[in-house]
């Protein structure tokens, strides 16, 4: 926690799968660490609030429920074929993170 807490967002890997944790407002999220519609590395992504701007095509994601937001920075045609990106559930005790997904 106290990485995160330092940095504001970390990679990780959890039985092979890439994630991101973000601490926004004092709560983490933990979200896929690749964009799902282009493979874009989201640690290079700029957050806005409680979402993720993915660097490559601005595909905006929710970090609390991964949903694709159609914020009017993607053209209507690429979003209609932006999938939603995986969150997973966690908790925090006593300075540790778990991810339970």
């Amino acid at each position: 926690m106290d990485d995160l807490e330092k940095q504001g967002r970390l990679a990780v890997s959890v039985n092979g799968v890439e994630v991101m944790l973000v601490l926004v407002e004092e709560k983490v999220h933990a979200i896929n660490r690749y964009c799902p519609h282009a493979g874009q590395d989201l640690m290079e992504a700029r957050l806005e609030g409680t979402s993720v701007v993915c660097s490559r095509h601005e595909g905006t994601f929710s970090l609390e429920t991964g949903k694709f937001i159609d914020n009017g920075y993607v053209s209507p045609l690429l979003a209609k074929n932006i999938k939603d990106a995986m969150v997973h559930d966690i908790s925090v005790e006593d300075g540790w993170i778990f991810i339970h997904n």
